[in-house]
């Protein structure tokens, strides 16, 4: 069996784990970052208010040879405070 053969056994094997299609996973792996960015994207960041809130979508993802990307509830609270001062910040500055 060859290289090209034991990948696409491995990519089915993984869709069937996780109900997505082959293509799916081809591109989770030949694209990593850009799967990245989408999902984190895709949380439904909008109305958290509490630390359980925010653990209920909390994700990781992990870099072979990088590391494990994520993030805690402090820091989104910190992020967030920034944003929201620079969006009234903006606004103050249009009128």
């Amino acid at each position: 069996m060859t290289d090209e053969e034991k990948i696409k056994r491995l990519i089915h094997k993984i869709g069937l784990e996780f109900q997505l299609q082959d293509e799916v996973i081809k591109k989770i792996v030949n694209s990593p970052y850009k799967f990245t960015r989408e999902t984190i994207h895709d949380l439904p960041l909008v109305g958290i208010e509490t630390e359980e809130d925010f653990e209920k979508i909390k994700t990781n993802f992990i870099y072979v040879h990088i590391g494990k990307l994520y993030t805690t509830y402090n820091i989104y609270k910190k992020i967030h405070k920034q944003s929201t001062n620079l969006k009234a910040r903006w606004k103050k500055d249009q009128m």
